[in-house]
């Protein structure tokens, strides 16, 4: 199992691409993402974004947005 990530920095010119084979690494990358809206304060839990995976993995909502489920 390998997931691919995406990094961009602070301008988004600039991408790095990493290969991920760990299941817990990937749980701790997608966590990241999930929690980024709550950190910059735009909402106050994740399943109030609707455009993150977190509605598909937690509330199994794929009405916005469908996912692979992680293996």
């Amino acid at each position: 199992m390998a997931a691919r990530v995406h990094y961009y920095g602070q301008n988004h010119a600039h991408c790095l691409t990493k290969n991920i084979y760990r299941r817990a690494r990937i749980l701790e990358k997608i966590n990241y993402m999930h929690n980024n809206p709550v950190r910059r304060r735009l909402v106050s839990e994740p399943g109030e974004w609707p455009w993150l995976s977190w509605r598909f993995y937690y509330r199994e909502d794929s009405s916005v947005l469908r996912m692979d489920p992680i293996p």
